[in-house]
């Protein structure tokens, strides 16, 4: 049991170092073109009786679709 522990922490840590490195850069807010990232978890297991801790799911680009658009509208003219 205390491996199953382990290893439940072990993936929260890896998860939060994860989602820590991704949004590292909000520092960068003001640069022109920045886009910011979103992070999805999901649990680790393969059904609910077996649950081994958290994992990244998914890391999603996000941007202004408004903003995107008149700024390469702005490098053509």
């Amino acid at each position: 049991m205390s491996g199953s522990l382990m290893n439940t922490a072990m993936s929260g840590l890896k998860t939060a170092q994860t989602a820590l490195a991704t949004i590292s850069s909000i520092a960068n807010a003001k640069v022109e073109g920045y886009h910011y990232q979103t992070i999805t978890l999901a649990t680790d297991g393969s059904n609910t009786n077996n649950v081994n801790g958290v994992k990244v799911a998914r890391i999603q680009r996000e941007y202004d679709e408004f903003i995107n658009t008149n700024y390469n509208k702005s490098l053509i003219k």
